[in-house]
């Protein structure tokens, strides 16, 4: 897990961070997954481990993986936080027509009320 995990922890949340397959000690896809197919493994990965609606936060390609995510079983995201997304198609930003953007403060204080 991330160095902010044990932060979230500490308000009461959950935090899973999970390998992008492919990366890190994950399974090799046999091809390149797509950012559909990346999306469609995390959704089934929280489905089996019983996770409900949840709050969703990447990283640079994390970032997009959560993005698509968000975007393609909205039903399971309460909320989608990103840093560093490098790949985002037309379609995927009129998905989030609704989304309410977020200023945050240089002291953080933001990420506590969200």
């Amino acid at each position: 897990m991330g160095g902010g995990a044990p932060h979230f922890g500490d308000l009461g949340y959950r935090a899973i961070a999970f390998d992008i397959p492919g990366h890190g000690n994950s399974f090799r896809p046999v091809r390149q997954p797509s950012e559909l197919d990346y999306a469609a493994m995390m959704h089934a990965v929280v489905k089996a481990m019983g996770i409900g609606p949840c709050h969703l936060i990447g990283h640079h390609f994390g970032a997009t993986i959560a993005g698509v995510l968000a975007a393609e079983y909205a039903d399971n995201a309460r909320s989608l936080s990103v840093y560093g997304w490098p790949k985002v198609s037309r379609a995927l930003l009129k998905s989030f027509d609704n989304a309410r953007p977020c200023e945050f403060s240089a002291d953080g204080a933001a990420v506590n009320d969200h």
